[in-house]
């Protein structure tokens, strides 16, 4: 009894342990409209964590993402101002997107020095391979893989 209490503590303690312990992840960021490309890098911590860059001008800008399961959100064809907005203008044939089964639905949103505000919306696999779209309060259109 006691060496499966002490087998299920160490279990428990090593997958916490190895959960909390975070991955940058380099994200690279192309505006579609000036060609500016510039890294991000998401603090990957699990579903929620944070999200840091420096623009092309120079100012430096954090904050924070959220992915969730697409099972969660419902409808992906009704997900995602952002996401929906980039897979649309870039695809003229259809104005609707659907996410795999697995997926996962994120939002990132950062604040600049500069004030400018960069919200992104993405979609990522298992493997945390993924893409997205952001736009900026300043009208700026950018398109991201990772």
């Amino acid at each position: 009894m006691k060496k499966s209490i002490y087998f299920l503590l160490l279990v428990v303690v090593f997958l916490f342990g190895c959960a909390l312990v975070p991955v940058d992840v380099p994200v690279k960021i192309y505006n579609v409209d000036n060609g500016d490309v510039f890294t991000a890098v998401f603090k990957w911590t699990g579903r929620q964590g944070s999200v840091s860059t420096i623009t092309p001008n120079g100012s430096q800008c954090s904050g924070e993402y959220f992915t969730q399961n697409s099972s969660v959100s419902g409808s992906s064809e009704s997900w995602g101002n952002i996401y929906g907005w980039g897979y649309s203008g870039f695809l003229s044939a259809s104005n609707s997107f659907y996410a795999n089964q697995g997926s996962e639905l994120g939002t990132a949103i950062l604040r600049c020095q500069d004030r400018k505000v960069i919200q992104c919306e993405y979609i990522a696999n298992r493997d945390i391979h993924g893409n997205g779209f952001c736009r900026d309060n300043q009208s700026n259109k950018y398109r991201f893989m990772f």
